[in-house]
């Protein structure tokens, strides 16, 4: 991680929760001098690293975060000019970004304006070098900085790289793998709450829908054709104007997340025939293969319908609430990490 001192943090911190800091408190330093500062104390690193920052030039605050600064160890090992690539978004950055760099990790960095954490390691993504155009797996750490209370700036580390070959990583395909999934489906299908078994797809960089039960299907007005083998933004009709990016976001951190059980999730759905917007409060399971996460249990736990409108009350009768899960449903779910850990 770059040698970014105590007092530079705490000069963040300090001016976020308007406390005096080590050095400076928020009246007396500007967001500009601080993360100068910080980049400043970073470059002193001998690790390629980065930073950016969702601040725009106005001051305001923006989703899309943009490449502020580079080390020179950066730069030669992207092999970049640093004026190609400051001022810009990754998407904006010419060549940077290829047929191996996955969406899903596109959505694991935007999710770190959301994050709760202030250091995030192992984040992985493929990016290309610029004049050899070699595909590069980069592994981050990622130190998180809040200004005023947002999450605003982000000092990126290059852990370790490697480069990829040819071909894509290909899908775990061995026996203990199929059995394996050959349980879990068959767990999904026996529920009595809606839910989903969504797999990480190594070999296509993206998680699909591997099965919906019964259930789910008739809650969500889909016909299995329509759902399986597909990412949520590829099933029609799923998602709609009250998606909210940020509930994406949302779900997209469940790549990063060290916990075996997320609850409490929020995302509005749309029901594929009449078009209804549902609030879908869920609860996730992650199954872990090597280190890393590759199946995801969604659990439908509550309902409601919110009938065109995120501010609409709604009735009673409006609302479905599931069952918790039985004791032979839990028992299930914990054979099935036994199983796969094994």
């Amino acid at each position: 991680i770059p040698s970014v001192p105590r007092d530079v943090f705490a000069m963040g911190a300090g001016a976020t929760a308007g406390i005096k800091g080590p050095l400076l408190s928020l009246p007396d330093v500007s967001f500009e001098d601080w993360f100068q500062l910080m980049c400043d104390s970073a470059a002193l690193a001998r690790e390629p690293c980065f930073a950016v920052t969702c601040r725009d030039r106005s001051g305001s605050f923006s989703s899309n975060g943009t490449l502020e600064w580079a080390s020179t160890a950066w730069c030669e090992l992207m092999e970049y000019e640093r004026a190609d690539v400051v001022h810009k978004a990754f998407s904006q950055i010419r060549g940077l970004q290829g047929p191996l760099t996955s969406e899903s990790s596109k959505l694991m960095l935007a999710s770190l304006v959301i994050s709760k954490e202030r250091l995030i390691e192992g984040i992985t993504v493929v990016n290309y070098t610029g004049q050899s155009r070699r595909p590069l797996e980069l592994t981050l750490s990622v130190q998180v900085f809040t200004w005023q209370g947002l999450s605003v700036a982000f000092m990126c580390t290059v852990t370790k790289w490697a480069e990829v070959l040819a071909a894509l990583p290909q899908e775990i395909a061995d026996d203990a793998w199929q059995e394996w999934l050959g349980m879990a489906r068959a767990h999904v299908s026996r529920r009595e709450q809606p839910c989903l078994l969504v797999l990480s797809r190594h070999d296509a960089n993206r998680e699909i829908v591997d099965s919906a039960n019964d259930v789910w299907l008739k809650l969500c007005e889909f016909e299995e054709a329509d759902v399986q083998s597909k990412a949520f933004s590829e099933i029609p009709g799923l998602q709609g104007q009250l998606t909210s990016e940020a509930s994406k976001l949302q779900l997209a951190t469940l790549m990063l997340t060290e916990q075996k059980e997320v609850k409490g999730l929020r995302v509005v759905n749309y029901t594929a025939r009449t078009r209804r917007p549902l609030e879908i409060q869920l609860d996730v399971r992650i199954f872990k293969l090597k280190g890393k996460n590759v199946a995801f249990l969604s659990s439908i736990t509550r309902v409601v319908e919110i009938a065109g409108s995120a501010s609409f009350e709604p009735e009673p009768e409006d609302q479905v609430e599931f069952s918790p899960l039985s004791a032979e449903e839990c028992q299930d779910l914990e054979v099935l990490h036994a199983k796969l850990e094994a």
